[in-house]
């Protein structure tokens, strides 16, 4: 029995050793679990928050884009009309064309025409060995006389109204200052005369018919 007891004593203090180094080894894993799962309660917060404000991020994005869509239509509502203001243009432009064409064409006809009835003009009454005249030189000289012509009248009128007005304004003036020495000068010699012979045409036919009335 004595003997048993260190054995006893042997297997107490080697239990106790073991529940001690089993607590021991435990509690570093439960810590480490513990702040584990604050690192993921955390984490999941963290997202949580964030999953909570991405939907109000989504929401204005869906307003910007909804606005931009908005705006595209109305820019290609407006792009669609100015399209279609472009294109009556072209076609106006188109039928302009036309026309131009057409009356292009026709004075091609005419000048072709007018040519070979130069031409044939040309053969008749022309000698052989002169060189034909070319329409086109006849014309431009007939335009460059005509408009020589029509600037040589323009200057001859306006040599004349200028001069006209010239002689109009020294009339005007000589008669003012006419007026002004009639105003303010004393009459001359010959005008005193022919006052004076005025006075006495008219005291002879009244002296005459006093003479006779006298008797």
């Amino acid at each position: 029995m004595p003997k048993r007891i260190p054995y006893l004593l042997l297997s107490v203090v080697l239990g106790v050793l073991f529940i001690v180094v089993a607590c021991g080894s435990e509690e570093p894993e439960t810590s480490q679990k513990a702040v584990n799962t604050q690192v993921a309660v955390n984490r999941i917060l963290k997202e949580t928050s964030e999953l909570k404000d991405e939907p109000a991020a989504l929401a204005a994005s869906a307003d910007t884009l909804l606005r931009e869509a908005q705006s595209l239509r109305k820019s290609g509502q407006e792009m669609l009309g100015k399209a279609d203001a472009l294109m009556m243009k072209a076609d106006l432009l188109e039928e302009q064309a036309n026309a131009l064409r057409q009356k292009s064409e026709l004075l091609s006809q005419k000048l072709s025409a007018v040519e070979g009835s130069a031409a044939t003009l040309g053969e008749i009454y022309l000698p052989k060995d002169s060189a034909p005249i070319e329409v086109s030189d006849v014309g431009n000289t007939t335009v460059v006389l005509i408009i020589v012509i029509l600037i040589i009248v323009a200057l001859l009128l306006y040599i004349a109204i200028r001069r006209r007005r010239l002689e109009r304004e020294e009339e005007e003036r000589l008669a003012a200052i006419r007026r002004q020495q009639a105003v303010y000068a004393p009459p001359s010699p010959a005008e005193e005369e022919k006052e004076a012979g005025k006075e006495e045409k008219e005291k002879k036919p009244e002296e005459a018919e006093g003479g006779p009335a006298a008797s």
